[in-house]
């Protein structure tokens, strides 16, 4: 079974964010009942503002981007993960 975790989810959060040239990302997972947030660069591009948990983000579709993620932390096995709608 995957263990997904805080520096985790983090580190590959800000790998992706530099790969994909985004200016910040933040991202909630939960995970054994347990529900891990991650935050990365700026809230606002090309502002020193830090993302925080209640940092608003304008955002595209978050389905495949989520997606990715979940798959990289091998975390999309059936039953260990669900998608709950505005959750």
């Amino acid at each position: 079974m995957s263990t997904v975790d805080h520096r985790t989810l983090t580190d590959l959060s800000t790998r992706l964010t530099a790969v994909h040239s985004v200016a910040s990302t933040q991202l909630a997972v939960r995970w054994q009942g347990e529900v891990i947030v991650t935050e990365t660069r700026a809230a606002t591009a090309r502002t020193s503002r830090a993302v925080t948990a209640g940092s608003a983000l304008l955002a595209g579709s978050l389905t495949k981007p989520c997606t990715a993620v979940a798959r990289q932390c091998g975390a999309i096995v059936e039953g260990e993960l669900s998608w709950i709608a505005g959750r």
